[in-house]
This record gives structure tokens, sequence and C-alpha cells, in this order.
């Protein structure tokens, strides 16, 4: 049985870990020569991972 706490924590986590992809989504993608990229740089710094890069490509 988990403890309201954990569950507390596992919202937390996800909740942080969705702030990072909006916050790259609004502030990693720039244009670069007439093309949409994602400043992978910039995505790692928040912690995204290769594959949420990947699906955000």
């Amino acid at each position: 049985m988990q403890s309201a706490y954990a569950d507390t924590l596992t919202t937390t986590i996800e909740k942080d870990k969705m702030l990072s992809v909006l916050e790259v989504i609004q502030n990693g993608i720039v244009k670069e020569n007439d093309e949409t990229k994602l400043n992978v740089d910039y995505a790692k710094e928040y912690g995204v991972s290769n594959t949420e890069i990947n699906n955000l490509q």
C-alpha cells in the first residue's frame, strides 16, 4: 500500500517533468534559417530525456 506521501511525491515529480517539457516547448524552440528547430542543449538543461527530445523534434 502506498502512502499519501508517495502519491504526492510522484505527482510532484510528474508536475515538475511536465513543467520542464512545457518550458522547453515555450523557450527552446527556435527559428533558424527559416526552419523551426529544438535547442537540444536547452532541453537537456531542463532534464528532458533523449526520448522526449526526439518526440519534440
